[in-house]
């Protein structure tokens, strides 16, 4: 049988924040996978039909960073 990948949709946010009067310091906050969708694999042969091989969930991943210019 042959192996094939479903399409993985993920959504992602992104916030950039300077702060400060000259704006030297600024504040990240990103989130991956919104959707919390999972990637699945299935394989099918030649007149049947097709049986999930590997279902993944990776969930959501958060990031916060914090960065200063001199």
């Amino acid at each position: 049988p042959d192996i094939y990948i479903e399409p993985f949709h993920s959504l992602n946010f992104s916030l950039n924040k300077k702060l400060g009067e000259s704006g030297n310091t600024s504040i990240d906050f990103k989130v991956s996978n919104l959707l919390n969708a999972k990637t699945e694999s299935y394989y099918q042969s030649y007149n049947a039909e097709k049986q999930i091989y590997s279902s993944m969930s990776p969930g959501r991943t958060f990031g916060l960073g914090v960065s200063y210019k001199f």
